[in-house]
Formats: structure tokens, C-alpha cells, sequence
């Protein structure tokens, strides 16, 4: 089974695109330097290097190679250019169990299915014959039947509905996921220069040291919870639209950090422990 979709925070890097990815580049494309793809490359790698290693039972995985832009358009030459680094981390001591709960849980559908199949079967068969019967109807222009088909189909419809219901796939599925798909993955992502879109559930908290403000939230899709923590780094300022945004100066190469995000990603029980694993004060360092 697919993993369940879970709506996750987005953190919209908007400072090195234009209005939107086909707006037209006015003043022409130029290469980056040498120097501003050396600065881009230092600062991911500190960045890379602030980040914790796996902790017991979980591996690091996703691709990590630093990569930073090798041309810009020169619209954007007074804008801080947005660039950044994730590491994700997977669990691996309880694949076993994930495994028994998926064939178990499995299991229990089949055998709901496999009980209700005959009844599906019968009302997808009415339907079929209803539906012959309501071309046999429409061809002899005979209306009143034509309506008293159309209740039927409705009443199968209806009675199709009660037993999906009553299967209760969709609590199985959720069963599914939070047996399967919870404490499985977690994620930090630090993004230089970004703008922050805001989450209706984002809570102010009292940042941790080395950060100048944070914000956490939870969400819950599908039958899993993740936690969130937003830490932010530098000088920010309240957008109108909601959300933040970092103090903009154009004294600088716009490769040079202004500001630092620094969106962590995990099972509630786990996000306390990965911030604490981060070294904000060496992140923190680059913008000095």
C-alpha cells in the first residue's frame, strides 16, 4: 500500500525566482562567480556539517551533495538568492514490526472484503441491469419508467454507500498508516535567504539558543502526526500576508547569508531531540 499523503509545511523560497518560473529574465542571464559559488558552497557545507548524524535504529538517507547555482538573472542581482540543504533520516529497528502490522491489518481487509464481496457483487449487478433497462426505457421514450429507474439506481447508490461504510475501509487505512508510517521518517531542512510562508496552526515558543525566534505546530493527515519547529536565525520582520520575512540589505553580494531558516520535521516525541542535535551557533555563525 501507498503511504498515506500527509500535508506537510512548506517553506516557499520565493527570493530567487521572479513573479512566477516564466517571467520573463529582462537584463539577460549571467554566470555566477567564483566567488559567490564559493561562498554558497561554504555555507551549505557548515550548514551540512551543523546538521546530526543518525541516531541509533535510523540512517541518513536522501540525496546531500551540495549544489548551488551556476547562473542568475541579473533582475535579481540586488536580491538575496535563496539556497539550501535537507537531511533526511530513516528508521530502520522496526521494520519488522512495520511489516507484521501491514500483513496483519492486510489481513483484516481481505477478510472484510472477501465477507462482503457477495453483496457488492449483487448491487453492481442490479446496477448493470438497471442501467440496460434504462436504455431499453430512453429508446422507447417511455418517461415514467425512465424515473422509476432512476429512483432504483438511486436507492443502490445509496445502499453501495452504507456498505462501504459499514466496511470501514477508511478506519483500516488509518490503522494502516499509523501502524506503517508513523516515526519513520524525520527531517531538517535549513534554507539561506528564504521566505517563509506562515501555517495557520504555527505557535510562537521560546526559541532555543542560538536562534532569534521559532514557531511549532503539529498535523495530522491520514491517521499519522508529525511535528514541526520553524527555527529562524538573523533579522526578520512580519509580512501583512502572514508569515515572515527576512530584512532585506544591498550591501552585499547576493549570495552572502542574510538570514537562516530552519524547518525540522518528525514525530512529536522526536522533534525536541533532533533541534537539539543541530548546532545553531555554528549556523548562526554565517551570517556574521
Amino acid at each position: 500500500m501507498k503511504p498515506v499523503t500527509v500535508l506537510w509545511f512548506l517553506i516557499t523560497l520565493l527570493f530567487a525566482a521572479r513573479a512566477s518560473a516564466d517571467a520573463e529574465c529582462v537584463k539577460g542571464y549571467r554566470d555566477t562567480t567564483a566567488d559567490e559559488r564559493s561562498t554558497m558552497t561554504r555555507v551549505l557545507e557548515a550548514a551540512k556539517a551543523a546538521l546530526p548524524l543518525a541516531p541509533n535504529g535510523w540512517i541518513i538517507g536522501g540525496y546531500e551533495e551540495v549544489s548551488v547555482r551556476q547562473s542568475t538573472c541579473m533582475d535579481d542581482e540586488s536580491t538575496p538568492w535563496s539556497y539550501g540543504i535537507t537531511r533526511t533520516y530513516n528508521r530502520t529497528d522496526n521494520v519488522e514490526e512495520r511489516e507484521a502490522a501491514e500483513q496483519a491489518i492486510g489481513a483484516e481487509v481481505r477478510a472484510t472484503q472477501a465477507a462482503n464481496q457477495p453483496r457488492i457483487d449483487a448491487l453492481m449487478a442490479r446496477n448493470q441491469e438497471l442501467g440496460s433497462e434504462l436504455a431499453a426505457a430512453a429508446e422507447r421514450g417511455d418517461q415514467a419508467r425512465i424515473d422509476e429507474i432512476n429512483r432504483e439506481i438511486e436507492i443502490v447508490a445509496k445502499q453501495f454507500e452504507a456498505l462501504l461504510n459499514e466496511s470501514n475501509f477508511d478506519a483500516q487505512a488509518e490503522r494502516l498508516a499509523a501502524a506503517t508510517m508513523q516515526d519513520v521518517e524525520m527531517s531538517a531542512h535549513v534554507a539561506v535567504n528564504s521566505l517563509v510562508a506562515s501555517d495557520a496552526a504555527m505557535q510562537r515558543i521560546a526559541p532555543p539558543a542560538g536562534a532569534d525566534d521559532a514557531f511549532a505546530w503539529q498535523v495530522t493527515s491520514g491517521g499519522v502526526t508529525r511535528g514541526h519547529v520553524l527555527v529562524l536565525l538573523g533579522t526578520w520582520r512580519a509580512r501583512a500576508a502572514g508569515g515572515v520575512e527576512l530584512v532585506r540589505r544591498g550591501d552585499a553580494s547576493p549570495s552572502v547569508p542574510r538570514a537562516v531558516s530552519i524547518h525540522v520535521t518528525a514525530d512529536p516525541a522526536r522533534v525536541d531531540g533532533l533541534l537539539a542535535g543541530i548546532d545553531l551557533r555554528a549556523i548562526g555563525a554565517l551570517l556574521r
